[in-house]
């Protein structure tokens, strides 16, 4: 039988964490127009997910400089694919 859960997610605008996040193997499950010209990018929630906020926010989180710039430089493109706003 197959698991019909429903999934929890939680909706991050920081774009920052969001593109931490990203590099650390998290996938964004949806992107939403939270008000004109700002976004929440929505993560799974998971013990993993949890850990990694936690770590960003206390400086403790390492990821690489130009993995860092192209996760950001990606969710800009998904707002922009996704809204229109090009």
């Amino acid at each position: 039988m197959k698991n019909t859960q429903p999934i929890t997610v939680e909706d991050v605008e920081d774009i920052y964490l969001s593109a931490a996040l990203v590099c650390n193997g998290r996938s964004v499950h949806s992107v939403d127009e939270v008000a004109p010209g700002r976004f929440a990018f929505s993560f799974e929630v998971t013990p993993k997910q949890e850990q990694l906020v936690s770590d960003y926010w206390n400086g403790a989180m390492r990821v690489e400089p130009r993995q860092f710039a192209n996760a950001i430089r990606d969710l800009k493109a998904r707002t922009k694919m996704r809204f229109g706003s090009f």
